[in-house]
């Protein structure tokens, strides 16, 4: 679920580690992932939340002996926006109760098909060691799948403009560390050097005098020499400009409005509030079901399904808001549902 690094059209190397290597991208995945954390997560019977459950308990607390339910979700949620896949070994008790959910690395778990279209998934330990899960063994969170088995990755989906984005930070990290000067100069020499090792001397010399410490100063030429510099600097070029677009580009590949991730050349007040409310129901519904419902599928019987079922409690969004969660009280108290 994470293939080698794969060589965009700009020349870019683009995988799951160097797409962090983008602030933008790694602030998506960080708002995606604590949202998806950050918001307690239930068993409900009606309107009742249900506590004494064994699945239940690992949800709201401790899903595994090291993890918080917030550290799991958190880790599950970020695999999901990178690789496009989570997974989780579900381990049993001697009673047949769900005990613990293990996380499994995306990179160390691959499908092998079956007879009659099912699968089984083969997991990699870090020593090399392989087991065999069946379907009934793990817990798979998946983004927008093609085939109803994998999910698609965002990063290996939008590569070129990922890589895109890669290239225009390399860039700009050269030119900075070049004395933001344009690389493409030339020097105008009415005579000729002595032999090449003088030629590669000067070349050396020069080199020197512009660089590090010396960036940016002024080059004194000798010998009638003349300097020539090509192209366009960066602010022809509209450099700054093709930055944002990157970012506004990678902002719209994980669904997240640019404001969440400092973002705010055109954001107000006003429109702030609403693009955050969007965020929630646009973006961040659709992930919460995917949770709820695979939770379900994979965690509780069928007998179960009935009477249970698992859901986050969005109501906890309004906990910073005080005049909303007062409104809402108010109207659910009065419409006699609390």
């Amino acid at each position: 679920f994470s293939p080698a690094p794969v060589v965009a059209a700009s020349g870019a190397k683009v995988s799951a580690e160097t797409a962090l290597r983008l602030s933008v991208v790694y602030a998506c995945v960080r708002v995606k992932s604590e949202a998806v954390a950050k918001i307690p997560l239930q068993m409900l019977r009606g309107f009742d939340v249900v506590k004494d459950h064994p699945v239940a308990r690992l949800l709201a607390r401790k899903p595994n002996r090291w993890q918080t339910s917030f550290e799991f979700r958190e880790m599950m949620q970020a695999h999901i926006e990178l690789r496009g896949n989570a997974f989780a070994q579900i381990v049993f008790d001697l009673a047949g109760d769900v005990a613990e959910l293990v996380p499994l690395h995306p990179d160390r778990v691959k499908l092998e098909d079956l007879p009659g279209g099912d699968w089984r998934y083969q997991v990699t330990d870090a020593a090399g060691g392989r087991r065999m899960l069946v379907r009934g063994e793990v817990l798979h969170l998946k983004q927008l799948s093609t085939d109803g088995r994998v999910g698609t990755s965002t990063i290996g989906a939008q590569r070129e403009g990922i890589g895109t984005a890669l290239a225009t930070q390399d860039y700009a990290g050269r030119t900075w560390r070049n004395g933001a000067r344009h690389s493409g100069m030339w020097v105008e020499m009415p005579g000729k050097f002595a032999n090449p090792e003088a030629k590669q001397k000067w070349r050396e010399d020069f080199r020197a005098a512009q660089t590090g410490a010396n960036a940016g100063l002024t080059p004194i030429m000798d010998q009638g020499m003349k300097l020539h510099e090509l192209g366009m600097n960066n602010a022809d070029a509209q450099f700054i400009e093709s930055r944002q677009y990157s970012d506004n580009d990678l902002c719209r590949m994980f669904l997240v409005p640019p404001h969440k991730v400092g973002i705010l050349d055109r954001s107000t007040n006003n429109n702030i509030e609403h693009q955050g409310r969007e965020f929630y129901g646009d973006t961040m519904m659709g992930v919460f079901r995917r949770w709820e419902e695979s939770l379900e599928v994979a965690l509780l019987t069928e007998e179960e399904w009935a009477d249970l079922r698992i859901e986050f409690d969005i109501a906890e969004l309004l906990r910073a808001d005080t005049a909303g969660r007062s409104a809402m009280y108010n109207t659910a108290i009065t419409a006699g549902w609390m």
